[in-house]
């Protein structure tokens, strides 16, 4: 079944009208270096007018590399369902991780980075894999391609990992 996440939301007419299209998943962006960077007094307003006016749409918080206090008070103010993490984060920094599934990105740059996947995929830290392309200062987001055939390798690897393996 495919899923639709609609990510870099920052106003709340936006937000909803992505729910009422049929989004399942809205993306708040909390990585301060973003273009779409919600601050977390704007980001709890508008996950309350998400919540308040759409019970079934799931929101996902995004984060860089920032602390893990930091990314479990997003969790708790905004009442986020997942967290997508696009940094260093390690396993056990997101077994740290409270009251949200893990969905950890990687850079899809080589075979080594499927090689770096397996950790997580052998401690299940993590709800999700995402494969996302690499571009040199850039975490995530960017809309370009990567080899797909790595997708593919990776699948491969870690099809025990479950459905759970997702590529962008």
């Amino acid at each position: 079944m495919v899923k639709v996440k609609i990510c870099g939301l920052t106003r709340a007419n936006d937000a909803l009208l992505a729910a009422k299209l049929g989004a399942d998943y809205l993306g708040l962006i909390f990585y301060p270096k973003s273009l779409r960077y919600l601050p977390l007094p704007k980001a709890r307003k508008l996950s309350k007018v998400i919540r308040e006016n759409n019970s079934k749409v799931k929101l996902v918080g995004l984060f860089v590399d920032q602390p893990i206090g930091e990314v479990n008070q997003s969790i708790k103010a905004c009442g986020l369902g997942f967290v997508q993490l696009h940094g260093t984060e390690s396993p056990a920094y997101c077994a740290k991780i409270v009251g949200a599934k893990v969905i950890k990105g990687f850079h899809m740059r080589s075979k080594r980075t499927i090689e770096s996947m397996a950790r997580y995929a052998k401690e299940k830290p993590v709800w999700a894999l995402l494969l996302d392309s690499y571009t040199k200062g850039i975490s995530g987001g960017t809309g370009k391609r990567f080899d797909w055939g790595l997708a593919k390798q990776a699948k491969k690897k870690y099809l025990g990992y479950g459905e759970n393996l997702r590529a962008r």
